[in-house]
């Protein structure tokens, strides 16, 4: 796999982790902010919330492969002047 391969594989699961939190974004909250009991036994905020627990589990995984092999390239990436981004 190359860097830019995984980069891409990178973006797309955090692409689907961004999905699937501005679904439960949507649900409503209660005053402290808290998702309430009865939104939390709806199937669907189950579902988003399987989803998002999912994305996260996968991008943690994939970012202990990614980070330590591309070391390299990640830091020049983030030396780089803006403009060679």
């Amino acid at each position: 796999m190359t860097y830019e391969e995984a980069k891409a594989a990178q973006n797309a699961i955090e692409a689907e982790l961004k999905h699937y939190q501005s679904v439960l974004a949507a649900f409503p909250r209660g005053p402290m902010n808290l998702t309430p009991d009865a939104v939390r036994a709806l199937p669907e905020w189950q579902a988003a919330k399987n989803g998002c627990d999912s994305a996260f589990a996968r991008l943690r995984k994939f970012n202990a492969f990614f980070v330590p092999t591309f070391k390299a390239e990640l830091r020049a990436e983030r030396t780089a002047p803006k403009g060679a981004r």
